[in-house]
């Protein structure tokens, strides 16, 4: 989109455009890995109420976590907790990548 606004000469989209790309690679950088925040959700210390989501929380115990650990374990442990995850995220790995649009032609 940045590119054909430029070709049109409307710097002001363009330059719109690209902030909002540079923004959200921003946050995309600060966000934490999706295993560690299922994990989370799944492994509470002792005391902790399972039925209460408090993002504070998780952020600490990802904090806590990445300082000593590696992040595959995690992966694996949060694949385990949820039945067919697996399966759903092939699925949308396949769905998303464009692989099963390449085969049907």
């Amino acid at each position: 989109m940045a590119w054909e606004y430029m070709n049109q000469l409307k710097l002001g989209e363009a330059a719109v455009t690209l902030h909002n790309i540079m923004m959200g690679i921003k946050t995309l950088e600060d966000k934490d890995p999706a295993a560690l925040r299922m994990c989370a959700l799944f492994m509470n210390e002792e005391g902790e109420d399972p039925t209460t989501f408090d993002e504070g929380k998780m952020r600490e115990k990802i904090d806590c976590w990445g300082k000593e650990l590696l992040v595959s374990p995690f992966f694996q442990f949060a694949a385990n907790l949820v039945p067919d995850w697996i399966v759903a995220y092939r699925k949308g790995f396949h769905d998303g990548s464009g692989e099963e649009a390449e085969k049907e032609k």
